[in-house]
């Protein structure tokens, strides 16, 4: 009965989080809102703590996205991190530090969003000493969580260039340029996985960002064979 119970409570906050991914992709946020925290109370009553960490995730990622609500973006990433915890999922704790990072990125405080991003690296099993070192490429594609990485590493990119913006340190420079290459590796070992047209489409979509920085690396480093690497 206990576990009849616990199926129909899931079913329902299912259902209302599906409701709340709607009314936000038609921009209708207040409903969105309601129906994400309602999703969420149910899904605590039935006990499914990693489920509850994913829904909070989603949650943030919503406050993020469509609103820029970083305070309650930052509070559901928390959250995450609480619930993923308690069950010991590395690849939550891993996504949820990586969005954490963005956050402080967009907010150019560099230095919480470098402990984010490192801590992220350390969830994933390729822990690094500082920004200026990076995972090998192999140790990152085995993890397996594509989209998590790709964010992780971009926002190592971004954190490094902006770093480099305010200090004119080189170190930076050659640090950046090292993490586009480890980063061109696995999404060229990713697309191998793919094919299709409809792949073709996702990873320009996906990689534009990292191109787009890549490419301004270079240029920076007055590097032109790299910047037409990556073109």
């Amino acid at each position: 009965k206990i576990s009849g119970e616990n199926n129909a409570l899931y079913e329902l906050a299912s259902a209302q989080k599906i409701k709340a991914i709607i009314f936000q992709r038609k921009q209708q946020f207040k409903a969105a809102d309601s129906l994400f925290k309602k999703a969420i109370a149910i899904r605590i009553k039935t006990g499914d703590l990693d489920q509850v960490s994913r829904d909070y995730l989603d949650f943030g990622n919503f406050y993020t996205d469509s609103l820029h609500y970083y305070v309650k973006a930052k509070f559901c990433y928390f959250q995450t991190i609480n619930y993923a915890k308690k069950v010991n999922d590395s690849a939550l704790l891993a996504k949820a530090n990586t969005n954490l990072a963005e956050l402080y990125l967009k907010q150019n405080d560099f230095f919480t969003a470098s402990k984010y991003v490192q801590r992220a690296f350390a969830y994933l099993n390729a822990p690094v000493t500082n920004l200026n070192k990076n995972p090998t490429s192999s140790d990152l594609y085995k993890t397996g969580i594509n989209e998590t990485i790709i964010v992780l590493i971009n926002n190592k990119i971004e954190l490094l260039l902006k770093t480099f913006a305010a200090k004119k340190d080189n170190n930076l420079l050659k640090a950046c340029m090292q993490t586009c290459l480890v980063m061109d590796t696995i999404i060229t070992k990713m697309r191998k996985e793919q094919t299709g047209d409809e792949s073709k489409l996702y990873w320009r979509n996906y990689t534009k960002d990292f191109y787009s920085n890549a490419i301004k690396t270079s240029f920076l480093g007055n590097n032109a064979d790299a910047a037409f690497y990556f073109i």
